[in-house]
């Protein structure tokens, strides 16, 4: 990018949505990645819509609340094995 671009300078901030919608609202900022909906005065542009994923150990007691109220939550691809 730099090559391509020699003149411009960037630098990444790492913050929750409040510190991102000051810092847009501060001009610290030029963009930033937020939660909808957002303030009113901002241009949102939507981008994705994620899945949320929890990871838990097996016999969790989360898993069989979840299970019983028939919520979709279930092994489906074990990622991380016991040693």
């Amino acid at each position: 990018f730099q090559e391509d671009y020699p003149n411009i300078d960037y630098e990444l901030l790492l913050g929750d949505y409040t510190e991102i919608e000051s810092w847009i609202t501060e001009g610290r900022v030029d963009c930033g990645f937020l939660k909808l909906p957002t303030l009113p005065e901002f241009e949102a542009i939507f981008l994705e819509d994620d899945q949320l994923m929890a990871v838990l150990p097996e016999h969790h007691r989360q898993i069989r609340w979840s299970l019983r109220r028939r919520y979709l939550i279930r092994p489906t691809l074990r990622v991380l094995q016991k040693s």
